[in-house]
């Protein structure tokens, strides 16, 4: 049946830019014609009959056609405007052949959501159909691309509105264009949608190498090859040269053991043009074979259909590589390597992240008959390994472990270790993040494994110096370290060192005899503004610190990164010092030197000083040793306000910082009118906690603090030559209020 169709602005746009053809001649415009007269252009091949009888309804190949999805002629007695056109295929096609239809409209709208049939010659079975559902969008172009090797065929491509809902839609100003053409399918491994393509690698290690592309609509491209059996890394790794636009779908893989479990899988990341996708496993004990599924990626219950694509062109390697790691196997804690360390001793273990995963755990047995420490310490090699990393990002991680074996039962050990602090010390410090990591881990095993320390490598942070560690060992029990990459995801065959030292800790050694594990000393008389020595002289030995510059754990400065954890954060040196018969208000001098690392390099981290001063007008709260009011120090640079003035403008120096070759000295300022109240000097005693803060590496801390006591006020010379007393005149009457202040 022939009609007529009152024209509109053609689409001679997408005529060049999707059939690669000139336009044709548009027969008028109505916006810039006058189309009363002639206006009309002819609509043809309405039904499967003409299709199949009429010479213009043969689509040639490679050959577009334009032509109008037209509203319903009631009249004619078609209620739908529908364009059929024959496809004689070529009589050259083979098992591998593709049939390749490419159809739409290149306007920037039409309502006609273009709906595309390949169907056989009787037009009764369907060989497949695509819709442009774009709604109000703009058009885009219904791709089909489907095998088919049946030589001189005879099909009919079937276009027109989807009809959705019986809303029919039509457009008489924009031209669709259609066009068909067969071509060989470049996977030279098809047909593999089902059977799998067999693999045999060869050669030293063995590699088997695939190429392939995922060319028509919902291609699945299987791989298979014989389980390598034994301690053998299985490495897969699937690439494509980068594409000049993103292709229709993300190309995806699925490695499945012999069982058919799969084990490992990964997809191109979302509008990314790189195809770089690798896993790293170890080989199953299963005879039988390892199959690879790729296809494009979509959800699971997806309805969907991935187009295919004949741009893409994909390489598979499967390469098998020999388990060097001598540690293996260590991947579970029941499979640790036990060693056997006391104190003063070290050992080195090297090993590799080869497969995903691969836990590396290690045990001891340590006897603590004094204080010691742990110190553990990984170095990963600066090159290669024998494959390109698996996954990203690069976070190694480790962790320390004690074994909590407190009580009879697996329920005693995990409860042991969630709430008794003596056992297992907890370092949260506010986080919820921390108290669930190590309740988690509490719970996780048996006996419980109680987190000491963890330290992750960020690749955010190139100069963070973290992968170190020191923790207290107070008790003797087995200990674990285990080392992984943080989310069991990565692997890269580089070489690493850990290495492990039970050290000794003289420091704390001394003070564990001592009552309370407080060294008792005297404040010296004297010395203003810089108190007299000796002083007392410790080491902090464990800990990452607290810290004070907050954005140090933000722009990973120091040794402390941004999820790190300590159970016991810093070492504590615990100090009374008595006043001496001391009494009144009285100055007081302070100042510290932290030793420089034996290398040459500075002070690897600060103090930060604990102050407990005792009321001696106020009832005991502590078992009858003092009523406390606690209060920190530590350094600060630059001007701040002091703990007598109220305003902004009253900022000035209260600490400086000297720096020789060997020492970093801090100084309390005369303007920063350090002094004791007489309600403490009544107490007789005070007390100080020497901690770590904001540390830059690992080292122990070597420390001697020094404090003197003068007579209150002091005057000192202020800002332009002035005689200033100390405080003021007019600040609380001239008395020390000192402890009434915020932390200077």
């Amino acid at each position: 049946m022939n009609r007529t169709i009152r024209c509109g602005l053609a689409s001679a746009a997408f005529a060049l830019v999707v059939c690669g053809c000139p336009a044709p001649v548009v027969p008028c415009n109505p916006d810039e014609e006058d189309c009363s007269d002639g206006g009309t252009v002819p609509d043809a091949c309405n039904s499967l009959q003409e299709a199949l009888t009429l010479p213009e309804c043969e689509l040639m190949s490679g050959v577009p056609k334009l032509a109008y999805i037209g509203p319903p002629d009631t009249d004619g007695g078609v209620t739908i405007d529908t364009d059929w056109y024959l496809m004689h295929m070529p009589s050259t096609l083979t098992p591998r052949s593709l049939l390749h239809v490419s159809a739409g409209y290149g306007s920037q709208s039409t309502a006609v959501n273009l709906a595309v049939s390949i169907l056989d010659e009787t037009g009764t079975m369907s060989v497949a159909r695509k819709i442009d559902q774009h709604g109000a969008g703009a058009p885009k172009l219904v791709d089909i691309i489907v095998p088919f090797s049946t030589p001189g065929a005879k099909l009919v491509a079937l276009l027109g509105d989807e009809n959705a809902s019986n809303q029919i839609k039509s457009d008489v100003r924009n031209q669709y264009s259609v066009q068909w053409q067969t071509l060989e399918n470049p996977d030279l491994n098809e047909p593999n949608d089902t059977v799998p393509t067999n693999l045999t690698p060869t050669g030293t290690p063995p590699v088997a190498t695939a190429t392939g592309a995922l060319a028509t609509d919902n291609d699945v491209d299987q791989f298979a090859f014989d389980n390598p059996l034994g301690r053998k890394i299985i490495y897969v790794h699937l690439t494509a040269p980068k594409q000049a636009k993103a292709p229709p779908f993300r190309l995806s893989f699925t490695l499945f053991d012999p069982r058919g479990v799969p084990v490992a899988e990964g997809a191109v990341p979302p509008a990314s043009l790189d195809v770089n996708l690798a896993a790293a496993k170890l080989a199953t004990a299963d005879p039988g074979k390892y199959k690879i599924v790729i296809k494009g990626f979509k959800a699971a219950n997806d309805p969907s259909v991935v187009p295919g694509n004949l741009d893409l062109k994909y390489t598979l390697d499967v390469k098998f590589f020999d388990d060097l790691d001598t540690n293996e196997p260590n991947d579970t804690r029941a499979t640790a390597k036990i060693g056997s360390l006391s104190q003063g001793q070290s050992v080195r273990y090297t090993g590799k992240l080869s497969y995903v995963p691969d836990p590396e755990w290690f045990g001891f047995d340590l006897t603590a008959s004094a204080p010691g420490v742990l110190h553990v310490k990984l170095t990963a090699a600066t090159g290669g390994g024998r494959f390109d990393p698996v996954s990203l990002p690069v976070d190694r991680q480790f962790r320390i472990f004690k074994a909590i074996t407190a009580g009879t039962t697996p329920s005693d050990h995990v409860t042991a270790c969630k709430n008794d602090n003596t056992l297992c010390p907890k370092g949260y410090e506010g986080s919820t993040v921390n108290q669930q990591l190590v309740e988690s881990l509490c719970a996780s095993d048996d006996p419980a494994l109680c987190l000491f320390s963890e330290r992750t490598e960020s690749i955010d942070f190139g100069n963070l110096r973290n992968m170190e560690a020191r923790v207290p060992i107070t008790q003797s029990a087995r200990y674990y370290v285990l080392m992984q990459d943080e989310g069991n995801n990565y692997a890269d065959d580089r070489d690493w060192n850990l290495d492990i030292t039970y050290e000794a800790d003289p420091d704390d050694a001394a003070r564990a005899g001592l009552p309370g594990q407080t060294q008792v000393s005297n404040i010296s008389s004297g010395g203003f503004p810089t108190p007299p020595g000796p002083g007392v002289s410790g080491v902090l030995s464990f800990g990452y610190g607290r810290t004070y510059q907050p954005d140090r754990i933000v722009n990973g400065k120091g040794d402390r990164g941004p999820n790190d954890y300590d159970a016991v954060v810093t070492d504590l040196d615990r100090y009374e010092f008595d006043f001496g018969g001391a009494s009144g208000d009285q100055t007081w001098t302070i100042q510290w030197d932290i030793a420089h690392n034996t290398d040459g390099g500075t002070a690897p981290g600060d103090l930060s000083l604990d102050i407990e001063f005792c009321d001696g007008t106020r009832t005991p709260t502590d078992g009858g040793t003092c009523a406390v009011v606690a209060r920190t120090l530590l350094y600060q640079e630059g001007r701040i306000e002091p703990w007598y003035d109220s305003s902004l403008t009253g900022r000035t120096i209260i600490w400086t910082r000297t720096e020789t070759p060997s020492t970093t000295t801090i100084t309390g300022t005369a303007n920063g009118c350090y002094c004791f109240e007489s309600n403490f000097t009544l107490a007789g005693k005070y007390y100080i906690k020497v901690g770590a803060v904001d540390r830059d590496e690992e080292t122990p801390i070597q420390y001697t603090l020094r404090q003197g006591l003068a007579a209150y006020p002091q005057t000192f010379t202020g800002d332009g030559g002035t005689a200033i007393s100390c405080p003021p005149s007019g600040v609380d009457g001239g008395g020390c209020r000192f402890s009434k202040g915020g932390t200077p």
